[in-house]
C-alpha cells in the first residue's frame, strides 16, 4: 500500500476512509493505466477502494489494482498512466516516473579515470588496468523500470563494480584527479554517523 504519510493527512477535515479525500484517488476523467506490481493494463475508473489497517492499526482506505491476487495501491504511486505525456485533470503533480535518463558511462560518479592506473577487485583479487573495466547495462530491465548500470570488473563471473568502491587504485598514495573519494585495497567502508535531525521530515 502507498505510505499513509503521503497522503493530504495534514489537511484540515481530511478523512482516510473518504475515496474522494484520497490523493491517490483514480482521476475524474478515465484514462489507461498500467500496474507496476502485475503488469497488466486497465482503464482507471476499474480502480477498488478498499478498507484496511495502517501502522497504527487504525482503519483507512486505499484505492487499489482490481486485478486479482494484486497489491498494486494508488494512482501516480503503484499504478500510472500509460500516456507518458498524461497531464492530470484534476491538478495533481504526477511526476517524471518513467523519464529517467538513459545510464551515461561517461556521468557515472564511479567511472575509472582518465588517467589509467593499476586497480585491484577485492571480490576477485585480480589486478589489471583501470582502462580494462567494463560498462554494463541491464538490457533485460523492464522499459518502466530503472535500469541498472555501472563499471564492471572484467574478470569473468565476478560482480564487482565502481572504481574506487570494489575496483581499487594499489597505489596508497593515489589521488583521484576528479576529487572523489576512494577507498584503497582492503580498506572497509564506514559510512558516516547517523542523525535523525537530518531527516527532512
Amino acid at each position: 500500500m502507498p505510505d499513509v504519510e503521503q497522503h493530504d493527512e495534514g489537511d484540515a477535515g481530511y478523512d482516510p476512509l473518504d475515496p474522494q479525500a484520497d490523493h491517490f484517488r483514480p482521476p475524474s476523467i478515465p484514462t489507461l493505466v498500467h500496474c507496476l506490481h502485475c503488469d497488466q493494463e486497465y482503464d482507471s475508473w476499474r480502480m477498488e477502494w478498499r478498507i484496511s489497517k495502517d501502522e497504527n492499526d487504525q482503519p483507512h482506505g486505499f484505492w487499489c489494482c482490481p486485478i486479482e491476487g494484486c497489491d498494486g495501491a494508488g494512482f501516480g504511486f503503484d499504478i500510472h498512466p500509460v500516456d507518458e505525456d498524461y497531464t492530470d485533470p484534476d491538478g495533481r503533480d504526477m511526476g517524471q516516473w518513467c523519464d529517467d535518463p538513459p545510464p551515461d558511462p561517461e556521468t557515472d560518479p564511479d567511472k575509472p579515470p582518465a588517467e589509467h592506473t593499476a586497480v585491484r577487485c577485492e571480490k576477485c583479487g585480480q589486478t589489471y588496468s583501470s582502462a580494462d573495466m567494463v560498462w554494463w547495462v541491464d538490457e533485460d530491465c523492464p522499459e518502466d523500470a530503472f535500469q541498472m548500470s555501472g563499471w564492471m570488473c572484467p574478470t569473468p563471473g565476478c560482480d564487482g563494480t565502481g572504481f574506487g568502491w570494489d575496483v581499487r587504485p594499489t597505489d596508497p598514495n593515489y589521488s583521484d584527479p576528479d576529487g572523489r573519494r576512494i577507498l584503497r585495497p582492503g580498506q572497509k567502508c564506514v559510512p558516516p554517523e547517523f542523525d535523525e535531525g537530518d531527516i527532512p521530515f
